[in-house]
């Protein structure tokens, strides 16, 4: 070759006029005659690591990656900057030459996989490396221009993983499906935009990457604040509410969806968004420890406090208040009406108050009038100390003189439901009688035997004149004055 003849294109040269030494004579001829078999491959041809794709998805700012990525000579100017953002450039050379030819056999039908781009793209007039066909075809992803699809599945986002090795893995690139994404017309951008400024107050750029981006950090913002008001509304044993699942379902949605679904919903249903929005700062707000107590209270009511009442049978005012207390706590307006909740809570505990402690103080008197009676018997004081505490112990343990009612419906200190009032105030007689039998049992060594009489086997029933009473009353008498004469105590019960 030193001292032959070059032919290209049918023109001959001399070697010897091409350099000293055979190194020179071949970066001469390169140098003369790759630019004519390969006119286009300046635009793209850069040293390359090849994990320039990889650095592009995966970065959070592209104002931080290799100068590969910004101006000429060294950059392929893939970055642009605009104010103080730096974004995808979809106009740069390199970038328009492989989306353009991507977009043609689309439109003609065409299935395109990696491997037809790296097919393509490898021959004259290009000569491009694999590594740059997958640079930029991450770089028309990010930027919303592209879907991938590979392993059965379509990609939209830059933003799932998943996406990922379609632009990294050789392997799985040249398998890899490319399509151009059908870009969002400028009315729904616009629309898109207006409902953003009127749920932030803020505006946002007219660019769908843009508008999906920051529609999502406020559509993460309220699903946190959402998750915050469900976890208060279950710690609480509250009411769950059917919008509040709805909306959370459609949050993440709006996370999971491309950035062109994530622009058409905020479009189609920015005023409805808002409203949801709304609801849940109005619901987190209404949630205070005050209105917690007061919806607490509200659900103790209608479960221990309206039945009692129901059962005995007061007015239909209070009837009334309870049906609407229930409708309140089974619809999804619960949260707007606290102020109603605690008025009819407060109306029913009242009522429940009065009966209660009616019951409460009667249950009192006849327990304190039952110990009377029993330390009044005449065995009472002949008892050792223990027998007669053993006496007096079921009715201490009735006995409650600190009366304070919770919202519960027990007191405080005895914890006694209305139920067991009116129960303890039907057993106090029995346990009396009860009592007086064990006195006799511990009196029967020492002394006579005391009996006990029943008053209603001689008086009951109706009388109709005086002359009936008086023979029961001389009935009576006369069993009482039996006993006596035998030498027998007599108990009148």
């Amino acid at each position: 070759m030193q001292s032959g003849t070059l032919i290209f294109k049918g023109v001959e040269k001399d070697t010897s006029l091409l350099g000293q030494n055979l190194t020179e004579m071949i970066k001469t001829t390169l140098n003369a005659n790759i630019p004519h078999i390969y006119p286009r491959l300046d635009i793209g041809a850069r040293n390359m690591s090849g994990k320039e794709a990889e650095q592009l998805l995966k970065a959070a700012n592209l104002n931080a990656l290799t100068n590969l990525f910004y101006t000429p000579p060294e950059g392929l100017d893939l970055i642009t900057r605009q104010g103080n953002k730096f974004l995808p450039n979809a106009n740069a050379p390199v970038v328009r030459e492989i989306f353009d030819y991507l977009k043609a056999q689309f439109e003609y039908g065409n299935r395109i996989t990696g491997k037809i781009l790296e097919n393509h793209f490898e021959q004259s007039p290009y000569g491009w490396e694999r590594d740059l066909l997958r640079l930029i075809l991450a770089l028309l992803f990010r930027a919303g221009l592209l879907e991938v699809g590979h392993q059965g599945k379509k990609y939209k986002s830059y933003n799932e993983p998943a996406s990922w090795p379609a632009f990294i893995n050789n392997t799985v690139f040249r398998s890899a499906t490319f399509a151009p994404r059908k870009t969002i017309d400028i009315p729904v951008l616009i629309e898109a935009a207006k409902h953003f400024e009127d749920i932030t107050g803020h505006e946002v750029d007219v660019d769908e990457q843009t508008i999906a981006t920051e529609f999502k950090k406020i559509a993460q913002s309220d699903l946190d604040l959402l998750r915050l008001v469900v976890l208060e509304i279950r710690m609480n044993n509250l009411p769950d509410l059917d919008w509040i699942k709805e909306f959370e379902d459609e949050l993440q949605t709006i996370l999971n969806s491309p950035s062109d679904d994530c622009v058409n919903t905020l479009a189609g249903q920015g005023a409805t968004y808002k409203a949801n929005r709304n609801q849940i700062a109005q619901l987190k707000s209404s949630l205070t420890r005050s209105n917690i107590d007061i919806l607490t209270r509200g659900q103790t009511v209608l479960v221990n406090i309206w039945p009692v009442l129901n059962q005995h049978g007061l007015d239909n005012v209070l009837e009334e208040k309870a049906d609407e207390l229930k409708s309140l706590y089974e619809s999804g307006t619960l949260y707007e009406n606290i102020e109603t909740v605690r008025l009819h809570s407060e109306a029913l505990f009242e009522a429940y108050q009065h009966l209660y402690q009616q019951a409460h103080q009667q249950r009192n008197t006849r327990v304190e009038s039952a110990m009377e009676q029993l330390k009044g018997f005449p065995e009472f004081p002949a008892l050792e100390a223990v027998q007669q505490e053993s006496l007096l112990l079921d009715f201490r343990r009735r006995l409650c003189r600190r009366f304070q009612l919770n919202w519960s419906g027990r007191c405080e200190t005895c914890q006694a439901t209305l139920q067991q009032l009116e129960s303890d105030i039907l057993s106090i007689q029995g346990l009396l009688d009860e009592a007086i039998k064990r006195i006799r049992q511990f009196t029967a060594s020492t002394q006579k035997q005391t009996v006990t009489v029943v008053v209603n086997q001689y008086l009951r029933g109706e009388f109709q004149s005086a002359e009936a009473l008086d023979q029961a009353i001389k009935q009576l008498t006369e069993a009482v004055l039996k006993h006596l004469l035998e030498g027998k105590s007599v108990y009148l019960q």
